[in-house]
């Protein structure tokens, strides 16, 4: 009897020690594998070897995210290397799921290294440019380690048939380096008198890598500088189709003016060949002046008066007026009128101007006569603006223009009776289509040419001729022959002109040469000169509006911007720029720009605040006179979608991501030694209890 309960004893005390083993044994594998997870990222090099003589091979890592959230813009970077001419670069960017893996590659050059030989590298990882620290870091010959440091052997391919040197021989390969360079700057360009954060972009698009790379400037625009910077700076190797950046402060004065100004950018890197590509780019950067800098005059002649025609040796008066059509004052100006071949001042024809303050206009009157042996045909007078002493260092504000008068009545025969003055040729009237002539354009010149005398001319040549070349003719000659005119008879003729692209807006004169013959055989001569207005279009081109790419939420401010540009080759005064639509404008005066000279850009900032989720439609307006005081708009249309806001979480109220692993690890060792102790105690007591009943039984 004693025999089984002891038996039992034992068969109990085995079914104890059995079920806290298995309890205990889970709880050592489950915190075993809570010890693996310990590493934020596991990263596997799963590349042993490669073969040499390789413009481009890679290197591929199998990175596996540990963590319980999503990681973004992991990526994995060579930071030390045996050899950094081969082992260099990193790897693209990319998301990775919690608990997911993704493979990696890093390219790398081969093509000068001998095979047979083992190199070692170290990599690190980052996350959103940061890098990390906790992870663990295998391969087929590591099993596990912090470091990130892995080898890989190099081995030689096998040899080709049209290779006639070693694949080591620099005269095997051509390089062909090529860097495209670009400038980052913020929205609207750089601003005068302060220091603007830009960005000189170098992406490597050659055939093979470039080590230890600079990059920055050649040349600055005057009055842009550096303070306490170089002109270049040296970033690291950039392999085939990766891009490195360099950051720079300029520095802008307060006189620079608003405009784009060349700027020089400047690349160099060295070949695996041991040669040193290098390359230039210039590009315009955009510098918004100062307001002191943006007041500038402008000058312009209009409300030009004077009588179509006179009679020689009469007086004849010409009015113009004078103009600042800019926004600063002009001082010392010299205003003058002129006639020319023959037409002479009767009255004081230059004025001085002490100052002319801005949207001031000013009148003058003029006063010609021209003799009694004047010519019949048409005289220009030459109108004209221009400094009375110009300053060194500054722009020079000047223009000219032209107006025409018929005189008549007069030449050699004039005071003769007997009906033997020399039969003359004219232009009676002239057209061109309308008030003034596009540049640019096409137009057609309507001539009608009457023959003044009783006696009939024949083998007629009329040539016209632009004296500036602001007018060329179109598909056919300049000159047109007349067999002949009846005495006092007139005939129509059409020629079509264009007026030159680059013509400065103003009154521009077309020279008319006439050669003839009179029955007798006399070769005769005569000319005329007709006066056409030239006008130049206005051409505001405007950009694309900047909408916010972190996107627009219902309620929230939204920065929008545009640049626009003067395409034109007048000044657009006036000009406002306002934005409008189906949200609410934070100013809705808009941006009051006023003179804007060909050329010249700008930019318009401004603050939406969208009213509802959706799609919301806007427009921005522009509003400007052009030369001949027309008031002209140009509107831009743009469209961006509302998001719904949702309020910021606050981080307090979300659960820790990683718990304590090791505190873990404790609480599961103390959980053991306690059912331990427990069993002990309890099998000890039982015991006891045996042996007090078995010595009860005894007595």
């Amino acid at each position: 009897m004693k025999k089984n309960k002891k038996l039992m004893r034992v068969v109990l005390w085995i079914l104890i020690i059995f079920m806290v083993v298995g309890m205990v044994l889970p709880a050592i594998m489950f915190h075993s594998f809570a010890y693996a997870q310990d590493y934020d990222f596991t990263v596997t090099a799963t590349t042993s070897t490669v073969e040499s003589g390789q413009d481009e091979t890679k290197l591929n890592f199998k990175i596996k995210n540990n963590t319980n959230s999503k990681k973004e813009k992991v990526q994995i970077k060579i930071v030390d290397s045996e050899n950094t001419t081969v082992l260099s670069g990193s790897s693209d960017s990319v998301t990775i799921p919690s608990h997911e893996s993704k493979t990696l590659s890093i390219p790398i050059s081969t093509y000068n290294i001998d095979g047979g030989w083992e190199y070692w590298y170290k990599v690190k990882l980052y996350v959103n440019g940061q890098e990390t620290t906790n992870n663990s870091f295998s391969s087929s010959k590591i099993n596990s380690s912090t470091e990130g440091k892995y080898n890989v052997y190099i081995y030689n391919g096998e040899k080709k048939e049209n290779d006639s040197k070693p694949r080591d021989s620099d005269n095997t390969k051509q390089y062909n380096g090529k860097i495209m360079l670009s400038l980052e700057v913020p929205q609207g360009g750089v601003s005068g008198g302060n220091k603007n954060m830009v960005t000189v972009k170098a992406k490597n698009i050659g055939n093979s890598a470039l080590m230890d790379m600079r990059i920055g400037f050649t040349s600055l625009p005057d009055g842009v500088t550096l303070p306490n910077q170089t002109l270049r700076k040296s970033v690291d190797t950039a392999t085939i189709n990766v891009e490195k950046t360099a950051t720079f402060y300029l520095e802008v004065k307060d006189d620079v003016k608003t405009g784009n100004y060349p700027i020089v950018l400047f690349a160099e890197g060295r070949l695996p060949n041991g040669g040193v590509f290098s390359t230039e780019e210039t590009v315009h950067l955009h510098i918004l002046g100062s307001r002191k800098s943006t007041e500038k005059g402008d000058i312009s002649i209009q409300n030009i008066k004077l009588p179509e025609k006179a009679k020689a040796g009469e007086s004849f008066d010409v009015s113009f007026e004078v103009a600042n059509t800019g926004s600063g004052k002009l001082e010392g100006l010299k205003i003058s009128a002129e006639g020319i071949d023959g037409i002479v001042n009767k009255s004081k024809g230059i004025f001085v101007e002490e100052e002319l303050l801005p949207k001031q206009t000013k009148k003058y009157n003029v006063t010609f006569f021209s003799n009694s042996k004047t010519e019949p045909k048409n005289y220009p007078i030459k109108l004209s603006v221009e400094p009375f002493e110009t300053k060194e260092g500054e722009a020079t504000i000047a223009t000219s223009q032209y107006a025409g008068i018929f005189i008549y009545g007069g030449g050699e025969n004039a005071d003769k009776q007997d009906g033997e003055k020399n039969p003359q040729i004219m232009i009676e009237e002239y057209s061109y289509g309308g008030n003034e002539v596009q540049a640019g354009q096409e137009f057609v010149l309507h001539l009608t040419l009457t023959n003044t005398s009783k006696k009939a001319l024949r083998n007629i040549k009329v040539s016209l001729s632009a004296d500036d070349g602001t007018f060329v003719p179109v598909n056919s000659s300049s000159a047109f022959f007349i067999d002949s005119m009846g005495a006092k008879s007139q005939i129509k003729k059409a020629m079509r002109f264009v007026a030159k692209p680059t013509a400065e807006q103003k009154t521009s004169g077309i020279s008319v040469d006439y050669s003839y013959e009179d029955l007798k055989g006399n070769v005769l001569t005569t000319k005329d000169t007709i006066s056409i207005p030239v006008v130049q279009k206005t051409k505001l081109d405007i950009g694309e509006v900047n909408i916010p790419t972190e996107g627009v939420f219902e309620g929230q401010q939204a920065n929008f911007s545009v640049t626009f540009y003067n395409l034109g080759k007048t000044v657009l005064s006036n000009l406002n720029v306002k934005a409008t639509g189906d949200f609410t404008i934070e100013d809705k005066n808009g941006y009051f720009v006023g003179n804007m000279e060909a050329g010249k850009s700008d930019s318009f900032d401004f603050t939406v605040i969208p009213d509802k989720v959706g799609t919301a439609n806007g427009e921005i307006i522009f509003s400007f006179e052009d030369v001949s005081g027309t008031m002209q708009e140009v509107r831009k249309e743009f469209q961006f979608e509302v998001s719904e806001f949702i309020p910021p979480t606050d981080p307090s109220d979300m659960p820790e991501e990683n718990q304590d692993t090791h505190k873990g690890k404790k609480i599961a060792g103390v959980s053991v030694l306690v059912i331990l102790l427990a069993g002990a105690g309890i099998w000890k007591k039982k015991k006891n209890r045996s042996k007090a009943k078995e010595l009860e039984i005894d007595e």
